[in-house]
């Protein structure tokens, strides 16, 4: 029995547009060393950093660091 992939990891895997899920892109450049690319269809231009369309942070950070907090670690340990 086959096990199915999760949408966002085959996303990242074929390199789709986070807006509009085309798989027509191309490199547009880079910024402050990561790679950008734009999506033909749509316009749109990203990165792909793992995090969620609009957002910088990937959401595996975001949960991370807020566990830690609830842990009990201050704001300062949870930055380092």
């Amino acid at each position: 029995m086959a096990a199915t992939l999760p949408s966002n990891i085959t996303r990242q895997a074929r390199q789709a547009c986070p807006e509009c899920d085309a798989d027509d892109i191309i490199k547009y450049g880079t910024k402050n060393g990561r790679q950008i690319y734009m999506c033909k269809p749509c316009g749109v231009r990203f990165t792909d950093n793992g995090a969620m369309p609009r957002r910088k942070i990937p959401p595996d950070q975001v949960g991370d660091a807020i566990a830690l907090f609830y842990d009990g670690l201050s704001y300062r340990d949870v930055q380092k």
